[in-house]
């Protein structure tokens, strides 16, 4: 059965109709009446359970699975992180596309293969590669090491800033939510309210087959050098 309840927001409705059971489900806003309003339409499960979807009768295998904790799992109920995507079979887990692009995620055991959209026809005004001017590019680079003020992990990258000063053209800028915890009475825990936002600077990483590229050109070029050493002396282990 559903119905509105008492004390709790107009047009709340719950299966059930049962505030005290963790099972009882509500579709509507519980918040109108206490702090903090919100005016957000919410489907939630009181006690803040789990919550599963299925295509099943009787919900044996769960297709979608949300956590208290706010993990989801597509495929499995035993996520454990934030995003949890499983197939029962070896392949694509994942494939991402925009208006240019594809790309598919396929996760192995000692790596992750990931393969992206390459057909000629996608594709214009085709050219060699400047080397020269790739080169360019990521001499100005200055890679440093340093620990990330909110985990305290040590990690080697460059500093946006930095980047912005020699390469602009790989920085780009995103504001992020500031949230604080509030806790809600109706719900009976802690929740995040956004409070804000902070702009910070992205640096976009480097093309793996720029990279390729380098390393074809220093190969050619110590393919060069080892010839003009070994024409002075053969007597080296690469002539």
């Amino acid at each position: 059965s559903g119905g509105s309840v008492a004390g709790r927001g107009i047009g709340i409705f719950t299966f059930n109709n049962n505030e005290t059971a963790n099972a009882t489900w509500f579709i509507g806003n519980p918040r109108d009446f206490s702090a903090p309003y919100s005016d957000a339409f919410i489907i939630g499960r009181k006690g803040g359970s789990s919550m599963d979807f299925s295509s099943s009768e009787r919900g044996a295998s769960s297709l979608l699975h949300l956590s208290s904790d706010g993990d989801l799992s597509i495929g499995t109920n035993a996520g454990g992180a934030r995003l949890t995507l499983y197939k029962n079979t070896n392949g694509t887990i994942l494939k991402l596309q925009d208006s240019d692009g594809l790309c598919t995620h396929n996760p192995e055991s000692s790596s992750e293969i990931v393969s992206c959209s390459s057909d000629v026809s996608l594709k214009e005004n085709i050219a060699n590669l400047d080397k020269e001017a790739l080169w360019n590019k990521y001499n100005g680079l200055v890679v440093r090491e340093y620990n990330i003020i909110s985990s305290g992990d040590k990690a080697v990258g460059v500093i946006a800033q930095e980047v912005l000063q020699t390469n602009p053209e790989l920085v780009t800028s995103e504001k992020i939510p500031i949230y604080q915890e509030v806790y809600s009475g109706d719900y009976g825990n802690v929740m995040l309210e956004k409070t804000g936002e902070n702009e910070i600077l992205l640096v976009q990483q480097p093309n793996p087959w720029e990279l390729v590229g380098l390393i074809q050109d220093l190969k050619a070029e110590n393919k060069e050098l080892k010839a003009e050493i070994c024409l002075k002396d053969s007597s080296y282990s690469f002539c």
